[in-house]
């Protein structure tokens, strides 16, 4: 996408960050087990850029760099090896974590929601461990994801109790009280958001309900809305091939492979994550250029313009 078609459309300043975004740093974290590779996979948008494992052997082994490239910003995903696995290796993962992954601008720590007991022990030596290497911004930057959320019944069932529709809520409150038992500042604990991930299955949904109606979308959003603007305006740069507008989204595009699946946009989608106003003009103009070339992006800045100075008045 020729990013000038923004060219007076947005501050210069925005445009000038725009155009010199070109790096992320993500890094992710939690104990050994927890999906985290398939987790990258889906949110990068790179086939295999983290190898995933199916058995109790822990797929990282080593602080592990992952690169991936796209509209001139390469995104880092520092991938931490399972904590909690057994070696007694913990905090030398951590100094070798903070040695090589001093900056970032986004925190994935994730954990299961299939554990049929929270907070287990090794969440909160990990958070400890982690709070002492950082401090509490660690944690200001930081999106608590639940995995495996697919493999939780979704709504109400007799004959079986223990729904995801019960479970997480469950989960989102005990997370800060845990957060807080292991250290992190109360007011910072509170802030960290929750939000539960599945897998990409190839049925044609990514849906989580009632929970949330699209995972990857919350996700995605989610993260950007942790980041500085810097690292914000560079991941929206970064997916500018994935957006699509909501209502262009089909069944067809959500069964493609992870690397493939599109993130949604909407106006309201950017309101609702607290991003900038100014962002539905970026994010418009994606969509519009996806969907219509130049002249398709000149009209997704116009509409995205219009949507967010609707938003910036409310």
């Amino acid at each position: 996408m020729d990013w000038e078609i923004l060219k007076g459309k947005i501050p210069t300043d925005m445009l000038t960050k725009l155009l010199k975004a070109d790096e992320i740093n993500i890094l992710i974290s939690g104990v050994t087990g927890v999906g985290k590779s398939s987790l990258i996979n889906a949110l990068v948008g790179v086939k295999d850029l983290a190898q995933e494992g199916n058995g109790p052997t822990p797929m990282t082994a080593v602080v592990t760099r992952y690169e991936a490239l796209a509209n001139g910003v390469r995104i880092y995903v520092w991938d931490s090896p399972g904590l909690q696995d057994g070696t007694d290796q913990d905090d030398a993962y951590i100094a070798d974590m903070k040695a090589k992954c001093s900056s970032y601008d986004l925190v994935l720590y994730c954990s299961s929601i299939q554990n049929t007991r929270f907070p287990v022990a090794g969440d909160k030596k990990s958070v400890k461990l982690f709070t002492n290497a950082y401090g509490n911004e660690f944690w200001t930057r930081a999106v608590y994801v639940l995995t495996y959320a697919n493999n939780i019944p979704p709504g109400k069932d007799k004959k079986n109790p223990i729904t995801l529709e019960t479970k997480f809520p469950i989960y989102k409150q005990a997370i800060p009280k845990m957060l807080i038992e292991s250290g992190v500042d109360e007011a910072i604990a509170k802030s960290v958001p929750v939000v539960p991930a599945g897998y990409i299955d190839g049925e044609g949904s990514r849906s989580l309900s009632p929970i949330c109606e699209d995972w990857l979308d919350h996700l995605w959003y989610t993260s950007v809305s942790r980041m500085r603007f810097g690292g914000q305006i560079a991941m929206i740069k970064y997916t500018a091939d994935r957006i699509k507008r909501d209502e262009d989204i089909t069944s067809s595009d959500l069964s493609k492979p992870a690397d493939q699946q599109p993130i949604g946009f909407s106006g309201t989608k950017v309101l609702k994550y607290g991003l900038p106003p100014l962002f539905t003009t970026i994010l418009g103009g994606i969509a519009g250029f996806v969907l219509g070339g130049p002249v398709g992006a000149v009209a997704g800045v116009a509409a995205g313009a219009v949507i967010g100075g609707a938003y910036s008045e409310q």
